[in-house]
């Protein structure tokens, strides 16, 4: 008896630990999206955004709506909608991140038949590594 309670307790805690590790989200659960940037991690400037949209089993999507937003203390600084690439990438080139700091990275994938997600992304800019 003592073993299913510590599996339960066990499997309470890999729940609560995975989903603390995870994005935050909103909307339909079965839209992936990894985000990543050119350079990684973004540097004051400009960085490329990087998406890979899927659906639950992780197959690429195509023709979705990506629309990417940065906000730094609660100031909007930038929107845009993001570049099919194909086999599921989509990209916005020479996103805007003017300062360092920590910064929450919104993502919107809407698709034709109506359906959504909105996932929240915490990142870090930093400065450009000094010439030298």
């Amino acid at each position: 008896m003592n073993s299913r309670i510590l599996l339960r307790s066990t499997l309470v805690v890999a729940i609560v630990i995975a989903s603390a590790c995870g994005p935050d989200r909103r909307g339909n659960r079965d839209l992936q999206v990894k985000l990543s940037f050119e350079p990684d991690p973004p540097v004051i400037g400009q960085a490329d955004v990087v998406l890979e949209v899927a659906d639950v089993d992780w197959r690429p999507r195509n023709g979705d709506r990506v629309i990417v937003t940065a906000l730094r203390e609660d100031v909007a600084v930038a929107v845009d909608t993001a570049m099919g690439q194909g086999a599921g990438q989509y990209r916005v080139a020479r996103f805007p991140f003017p300062v360092a700091g920590d910064w929450m990275m919104t993502v919107r994938v809407e698709t034709p038949g109506g359906v959504w997600a909105e996932l929240d992304y915490p990142i870090e800019v930093v400065a450009p590594a000094p010439e030298g």
